[in-house]
Order: C-alpha cells, then sequence, then structure tokens
C-alpha cells in the first residue's frame, strides 16, 4: 500500500491567519528586559550577554552542591486557555554532572501554572554527563545542546489540543523534529510561565529571540467529505478559506489518488474500494487536517459492533459504526472510544484491541476495547511497625487516587510506645529524610522503626503538632525534617507540663544560621540552639523541683524546629526534718547509684507496733514503695533506670505514683520518723508511699526497725538497753552505751 502525497505552497497577500503578537523579545534594546528571576541569587545570575547579538544567560555565580530556581513570568497570562498560538524561541541548554540523579529541566507551563500539567518539558536525559534531551517524557523526542555554539530554534504550536514541534540546529539548519505531533502534558491550553530548574551548579540556561503569537485558525471548509468516483474515473472536492502550504495524500494509491490545484481537490479511481484523503494546510508553524473517503466502484456495506470490556464484562453500552464499506480502512480516530473510562470504584486504563489497526474492514465485524481495571483507594494508613506490631500514625484521605498512582507520604523520624523512643532510617524509601513517594498497591504501608532511642522518654512530639506554633515546609524543611515539616514560634509557647524530676532534653532544628530557639521553664532558660544551615540536635541537662511548663519560642518561615523529646532522668526527693521521707515513682528507679548520704529502704515485716526496714541496693521496678534516709532538708536527684527488679512480694508498701485515695483506719503514713494511722478518710499525695492495714487493733502509732538483710538489728533508746549486755565493735561490753553501734544478742544495733 503506498500513499501519494503532493504539496502546493500558496501564497497570497494576506494571511487568513489573523495574528497578534502579545510578547517578543530579543534581548537587542538599549535597556535589554531581563524578564527571568532567580529562585536564590546568591547561587545563580541572571543576566544579558553578547557583544553584536545580545542574548539571556543563566549561570552559577561559583560551584557548589546546590541548584534553584529560575522563573519567567513574560509569558504568563499572554495566550489564555482554549486560544491557539505560536511560539518560537533560541535556547541552548547546560546539564548537570550525571543526569541519573541530578536534573536540568525547562519548563512551558499551561494558563494555569500547573507543575503536573506543562505545555513543553525538556527534560536532561540519564546516565552521564550532558547526553541529551527528552521531550514531553517522550524518549522518542529528544535533542541534544551544550556551549555557546549549539543554538537551538524551538517552535512550538498549539492548535486546539494537538501540539507540534520544530526543532532546528542553527549552525547548520539542520532540522532535529519537523513539524511533529507531541502528545502535551497539559490539557488546559493557554500559556503560563517559563521556568529552568536545577539542583547542581553545572547547569546553564541561554535564551533569544522569543516571539510569542496568539493564532485564530479558522478550518477550511471542503464542499464535501465522500466522494465515489468510478474506476478510471474521477471526482472532485472544491475548497474554500485555505492559504499556506496545502498537500493532500492517499492512505491507498492502489485504490484511489488524489491532487490539489487551486482550491480545487481532484480524486481519481484506480480500482474497487475505499480510501482515505487526507487534507492537511499548514500557515505559520500552525498545522489542520480534514479527511475525504474516496468509494471506488461498487462497494458493499455493513454494520461495525464497538464493545467495551474489562475483566470480560462490559464497562460501556456497545456502539455501531453504520453503513461502513466493506473492505475500507478503519483507524482508531474513527472509532469513539477514551483512553480512560471512570467507572464506578475503579478506573480503566490503557485499553487494547481485538483487532490491528488500521483494521480492513469485514462483514459484520466485531472490535473487542479490552480495559485493564485499576481498583479506587479512598485512603491510605500508614502505620508505624515496632517490634513486629503496627501502630497507626496517620490516614491520608485521597481524592480519585488508584492502585498505582503515586502519592507522597511524610512520616516522623521517631515512634513513643510505653516511654520508648524508637527511630526509623533516613532515605529509608530514597525520597528524603522521612519522606516517601508511595506507589499505591492498596490502603496500608508500614514504616518500620526498629533502633532503641531512649528510655523513659516523657514527651516526643513534632514541632508541627505544637499548638500555637505556625508550620512550615519551606527551605527544604520537607526533605531534611522529620515528618516533612518543622515550625517557628514568634512568642513563648507550651510544650509540656512536667512533674517535678531531673530530665534531659533533645531539640533538633534546621534551617540556614540566624534564628535561635529558647526552651524555658517559666524561670530560667534550659536550652538554647541557633541554626546553623544543616540538622543540628541541641540537648541540655535540667532539674525543676516542683511542676513546671516547658516553653519554646524562636526561628521563622525558613528556620523551624524540628522535633523535641525530653527524658526522665531522675526523681527530686526533699528529706523531711525526721530524717525520714517516702517515694513512688512511675519509673523504675536506680538505688545501686544513690546520691552520697541517701539511702533507700523497703518494708519487709509489719506487726502491730513496729515495720522492720531492709536496705535495697539495686535497681527496683517502677510503681515500687520505698522509704528514703538522708539529711534533713536536703534535695536529692534519685537516678531512674530503664528497668529494675520486682520486690512487690517482699515490700509490704503501697506505691502512690499518682493521688489516691484512702479509707479511714486502713493506712499507715510515715511521718516525723514513724508510721501513723490515718484515722479519716484521705488522699495519698502522688509521689508518696504508705502502708495499708485493716487490723483496727493495730497501735496508733508504728516503730521503725532495721532487719537482718542491712546488719541492723533495732533502733533503740538509752534507756531500752539498762541492764543488758552491750558489746562494741571489737567484743568489748559496754557498761553505758553512748550514741552509736553496738551489738546485743549476736546482733547489731544502733543506740539514739
Amino acid at each position: 500500500m503506498k500513499t501519494f502525497l503532493v504539496a502546493v505552497c500558496l501564497l497570497v497577500g494576506t494571511s487568513a491567519w489573523a495574528q497578534v503578537t502579545p510578547y517578543s523579545n530579543d534581548y537587542e534594546d538599549a535597556t535589554p528586559n531581563v524578564d527571568w528571576v532567580s529562585g536564590n541569587t546568591g547561587r545563580y545570575t541572571v543576566a544579558v550577554e553578547g557583544t553584536t547579538d545580545h542574548y539571556l544567560h543563566v549561570a552559577a555565580v561559583s560551584n557548589g552542591n546546590n541548584g534553584t530556581t529560575i522563573t519567567s513570568t513574560a509569558t504568563n497570562g499572554k495566550v489564555t486557555t482554549g486560544t491557539d498560538f505560536y511560539m518560537s524561541f533560541d535556547l541552548i541548554l547546560d546539564g548537570c554532572s550525571d543526569g541519573a540523579s541530578r536534573h536540568s529541566i525547562f519548563y512551558i507551563y499551561d494558563a494555569s501554572n500547573s507543575a503536573s500539567t506543562p505545555i513543553l518539558k525538556i527534560y536532561q536525559n540519564a546516565g552521564g554527563n550532558y547526553t541529551g534531551w527528552t521531550i514531553n517524557d517522550n524518549t522518542a523526542l529528544t535533542t541534544g545542546g551544550k556551549g555557546t555554539g549549539n543554538w537551538y530554534n524551538y517552535v512550538l504550536t498549539r492548535i486546539g489540543s494537538k501540539e507540534y514541534l520544530t526543532v532546528t540546529k542553527k549552525t547548520n539548519s539542520t532540522k532535529v523534529l519537523d513539524m511533529v505531533e507531541i502528545t502535551s502534558l497539559s490539557t488546559n491550553g493557554g500559556l503560563g510561565k517559563m521556568v529552568f530548574e536545577t539542583n547542581r551548579y553545572y547547569a546553564g540556561l541561554y535564551f533569544d529571540n522569543v516571539v510569542l503569537r496568539a493564532l485564530d485558525a479558522p478550518a477550511f471548509t471542503l464542499s464535501t467529505t465522500s466522494v465515489t468516483p468510478e474506476v478510471s474515473g474521477n471526482a472532485t472536492v472544491n475548497v474554500t478559506g485555505i492559504t499556506g502550504t496545502v498537500s493532500v495524500s492517499s492512505d491507498d494509491t492502489s485504490v484511489a489518488t488524489a491532487s490539489y490545484n487551486n482550491g480545487e481537490i481532484t480524486i481519481n479511481g484506480v480500482a474497487n474500494g475505499v480510501a482515505n484523503i487526507t487534507v492537511t494546510a499548514i500557515n505559520d508553524g500552525a498545522k489542520t487536517t480534514q479527511k475525504i473517503t474516496a468509494t471506488v466502484g461498487s462497494v458493499a456495506k455493513t454494520n461495525i459492533t464497538v464493545n467495551y470490556l474489562c475483566g470480560g464484562s462490559p464497562i460501556a453500552s456497545a456502539t455501531t459504526l453504520e453503513n461502513v464499506n466493506v473492505g475500507s480502512t478503519l483507524t482508531l480516530s474513527d472509532i469513539t472510544y477514551s483512553e480512560t473510562v471512570a467507572g464506578v470504584g475503579c478506573r480503566y486504563t490503557n485499553p487494547s484491541f481485538s483487532v490491528a489497526f488500521p483494521y480492513t474492514v469485514e462483514e459484520n465485524g466485531v472490535i473487542d476495547i479490552i480495559y485493564t481495571q485499576q481498583n479506587a483507594v479512598a485512603s491510605l494508613n500508614v502505620y508505624a511497625n515496632v517490634n513486629s506490631t503496627n501502630h497507626l500514625i496517620r490516614t491520608y484521605d485521597l481524592d480519585s487516587k488508584y492502585v498505582g498512582d503515586v502519592v507522597t507520604v511524610t512520616y516522623p523520624e521517631y515512634y513513643l510506645e510505653d516511654g520508648i523512643l524508637y527511630s526509623t532510617a533516613q532515605n529509608a524509601h530514597g525520597n528524603g529524610y522521612y519522606k516517601w513517594n508511595y506507589t499505591l498497591t492498596g490502603d496500608n504501608i508500614e514504616v518500620t522503626y526498629g533502633t532503641t532511642v531512649a528510655s523513659n522518654v516523657v514527651s516526643y512530639v513534632e514541632a508541627e503538632s505544637i499548638s500555637g506554633g505556625t508550620a512550615s515546609s519551606s527551605s527544604n524543611a520537607d526533605i531534611r525534617c522529620s515528618d516533612g515539616k518543622g515550625a517557628y514560634f514568634g512568642s513563648a509557647t507550651d510544650v509540656v507540663t512536667l512533674p517535678a524530676g531531673k530530665y534531659h532534653i533533645y531539640a533538633q532544628i534546621w534551617g540556614n544560621a540566624g534564628a535561635t530557639f529558647t526552651f524555658s521553664d517559666g524561670t530560667s532558660n534550659i536550652l538554647t540552639g541557633e541554626t546553623k544551615g544543616y540538622l543540628l540536635t541541641e540537648d541540655a541537662e535540667f532539674t525543676i523541683t516542683e511542676s513546671k511548663t516547658i516553653t519554646v519560642t524562636g526561628g521563622d518561615g525558613g528556620k523551624v524546629l524540628d522535633f523535641v523529646y525530653i527524658v526522665k532522668t531522675g526523681e527530686v526527693a526533699t528529706i523531711p526534718t525526721s530524717g525520714y521521707g517516702t517515694i513512688a515513682s512511675a519509673y523504675a528507679l536506680d538505688c545501686a547509684n544513690l546520691p552520697d548520704g541517701l539511702k533507700a529502704y523497703q518494708v519487709t515485716e509489719l506487726t502491730k507496733e513496729a515495720v522492720t526496714l531492709e536496705e535495697v541496693t539495686e535497681a527496683v521496678a517502677a510503681n515500687t514503695g520505698l522509704i528514703l534516709k538522708g539529711t534533713a532538708g536536703e534535695t536529692y536527684n534519685i537516678p531512674v533506670a530503664a528497668t529494675g527488679a520486682d520486690i512487690s512480694a517482699t515490700n509490704k508498701l503501697q506505691a502512690a505514683v499518682t493521688a489516691t485515695a484512702v479509707e479511714a483506719n486502713e493506712t499507715y503514713i510515715l511521718q516525723g520518723g514513724q508510721f501513723h494511722k490515718v484515722t479519716a478518710a484521705s488522699t495519698i499525695p502522688a509521689g508518696k508511699a504508705y502502708l495499708r492495714y485493716a487490723d483496727l487493733s493495730m497501735a496508733r502509732e508504728l516503730t521503725l526497725t532495721f532487719g537482718d538483710a542491712t546488719g541492723i538489728g533495732a533502733t533503740l533508746k538509752n534507756k531500752e538497753i539498762e541492764n543488758k549486755e552491750v558489746y562494741n565493735l571489737k567484743g568489748q561490753r559496754v557498761a553505758q552505751p553512748t550514741k552509736g553501734l553496738y551489738i546485743q544478742n549476736g546482733k547489731k544495733v544502733i543506740v539514739k
């Protein structure tokens, strides 16, 4: 099958194309309009260069790791949505060192300036240094360019929903692409801004001789679109309203040929059959086509059924193409179908066909259009996987997303579970420190938190979640920061309220140098941190002797607090004037490392008149009640531990970790060095220990005695050992012992 093409150039005094030039710039004015602006002038400059022929040049200030975005709004809004246009410009693009990971892109956006739908996208090819450029994501459409000797002229034309591109290398007038129809990334049309984007300093842009015309391209008129010449006969079709270069072609010259002359198309019959005659007009970069069906001789008619199927079932009602000539050729444009068919709860894409196209019509033919089903994903649950158990972090509500689509998910660096802080790895999914461009396979994904960072964590909060702060993802915070965001604080903002205790605070900040974040307990500053241009973690120890609210202030939109967490490192206890006190903590207490002068005891025996104490010299589990002995009026920091021994089987003390209500006559509290019965319903303060005993015959006060576990048998007064055999530690009998440590009945005793 051969195609016959005739081209005729009509030169007329007045073009039928109505042209308006809303913008042009050759950068040759006395004060040329430098209409491009760098997103970071500290990295890139924009200037007009050249001697006799000036051009615009975008270049890096100096070597460095970072790129920028350079934007021109010169074309923005010059052509509105739905208006045809012609745009010509000269361009050189310099690429980055490695297109596989560092890119350069030139965009021309549509009228909506939507980042996802550019009119034109010229993207650096992957795989090496300056290896060429791909147009509109079509790897079959490539061009080259680097250095001032490689100017390329681009002519972009949009007619209706179609775009055409011509690319010519100016040094030798070689056409790289010649009026090629390209698939637009936009259905909106119109013109928005132009953008050059790079993430490395190697890249550059040269730009010149831009001309933009808005076109009104009226369709030419054919006197008929169907003719029936006889074999060896002919038929004519008149053409009106057409100018420029005109061509006619037949898709089957063995059936019919065609020629054009002075507004008239002649179609010659060759043999029985059907041929499609295409009429094409090109004028000032714009292109329009129409078709004429030539039925030669006597041809039978038939109907073609078109089915729309997915998974073997119809997704739309079948359509019928009626009175189609048997033996004629159908193309996809002759069939009504969509590449995407919306269904209930699903989307059908990527159709295939049960026949090959072009399709030769058979009698009573059937064409099945077969779609691939994609399931809708209404929401996405993000889980933190900690020790093989999933914990829901958040749910994203998705709008018109399907399996196979990509959604951007951010997640925190840490996850707090039962006082233990777990972390996940940076760049675990390759899209930023804690960002995941996730291809949907269902409605659940997991982020593994496998590393233990700290125990006894009392607070962990992402800064953007602190009420009263201003969340920000600018200045690469969306890439660097945990959960893709941070926050700044114009005034002191509450972070958390803490009870008395010793703590360690950790705060991570991000942004260029110049912002200071200050944490305060309301009385004094407990931590300050200044941004340095990289992720920075500041930390400090602090102690509060009463409940206080921790606040933060500082930062701006580009300098943010990322997160803050606080670890409990110690409990604070002040010893009463008797020298004895109690403590109960929600944390394990490290009694093996008590401060000098402080001892801890458990109650191992409870009688009607006395309690027996034994010293505790190891870490004990959380929620354990203890008696403390130290210097009256002294405040001690008692270290907490990750874990401790459970002594509940031997310890009679009860722990009031929180304020605890008690009944009358069932409770003893420590006062003045003795346990006193509580005779009325009362509340044990938080952080204290107490005894519970329901025997009403118990004494009103219980004396403290020291058990064998410490080597101390009793605490006695002088009068209690009169006429008793008492020995000093050297084994010498003492008639009148003074205060100190002695031996009585084979046991150590303390004499007060």
